[in-house]
C-alpha cells in the first residue's frame, strides 16, 4: 500500500510538472562563438540569456569599473556598457527580453533597467533585504533570494513579501509562473507559488536551471 502510494503521488508530480511546460515551443538550437574584447565577466552565474535567445547579458568589468554589459547577438559587434548598472551583478532578463532586473553590490538594492537604455528604477531600497539571483516572471512578479529567505516583489514597483515555507538560495521559474525549481537541504524541489507547498522530486539535486 505504501509503495502503491508513493507511486501514484510521484506521477502526480511528474503529471503536475508536464502540465506546466507541455505549451512551452522547443527553441531553435544555436551555437555562438563570443569574444569578449576587454571586457572581463566576473562570474559564469552572473550570464543571462533573454528569452528569444536574442541579447546576452553579463556583469563585468572593464578596467577598475564593474557593471553589466549586454550584446545583441544578431547585430553587435561588441558588449556594451548599460548606463546606471555600475556595481551590478545577477542580471536577469523580463519575460519579454526588453528589462533587466539585477542586485546592486554597493548599496544592496534590486533594480531595474531597460535594455534600449534609461536610468535604472529601484525595486527593493538599500539596507532592506541585501537582494540577490532575481528571477523575473511572466505574471510580472520578480522572486529573489536574501542571506536567509526569499522575497517576491511587483515587477512595477512595491512592497516585496516572503516566499513561506522556503529557504535561502536561487530558483528557476517555470514557464507560466505557477511553480519553480529550487535546491534545498541537498534535493531539488518544486514549490507550487499557488498552493505555498514544496515537493521533492529529487534526491541529491542542486542548481537548477529551466
Amino acid at each position: 500500500a505504501l509503495i502503491g502510494a508513493w507511486a501514484v503521488a510521484m506521477l502526480a508530480v511528474v503529471g503536475a510538472v508536464a502540465g506546466w511546460l507541455r505549451s512551452v515551443p522547443e527553441p531553435p538550437f544555436r551555437r555562438l562563438d563570443l569574444t569578449f574584447g576587454e571586457v572581463a565577466p566576473e562570474f559564469n552565474s552572473d550570464v543571462a540569456i533573454s528569452p528569444d535567445g536574442s541579447v546576452l547579458a553579463m556583469s563585468a568589468r572593464v578596467g577598475n569599473e564593474q557593471a553589466i554589459y549586454v550584446r545583441n547577438l544578431d547585430g553587435d559587434a561588441a558588449f556594451r556598457k548599460l548606463a546606471g548598472t555600475e556595481f551590478g551583478f545577477n542580471p536577469s532578463f523580463s519575460p519579454d527580453g526588453k528589462w533587466i532586473v539585477f542586485a546592486r553590490r554597493s548599496d544592496r538594492a534590486l533594480m531595474k533597467i531597460a535594455i534600449a537604455g534609461g536610468g535604472a528604477i529601484t525595486l527593493v531600497p538599500a539596507g532592506q533585504t541585501n537582494p540577490f539571483a532575481p528571477q523575473w516572471g511572466d505574471n510580472d512578479t520578480i522572486i529573489f533570494t536574501t542571506p536567509s529567505s526569499l522575497h517576491r516583489v511587483p515587477a512595477a514597483g512595491g512592497a516585496h513579501t516572503q516566499v513561506p515555507g522556503i529557504l535561502s538560495g536561487a530558483v528557476s521559474i517555470l514557464p507560466g509562473s505557477r511553480a519553480f525549481l529550487k535546491s534545498e537541504s541537498g534535493n531539488l524541489l518544486l514549490y507550487d507559488v499557488v498552493a505555498e507547498t514544496s515537493t521533492v522530486i529529487l534526491n541529491g539535486g542542486r542548481s537548477p536551471v529551466y
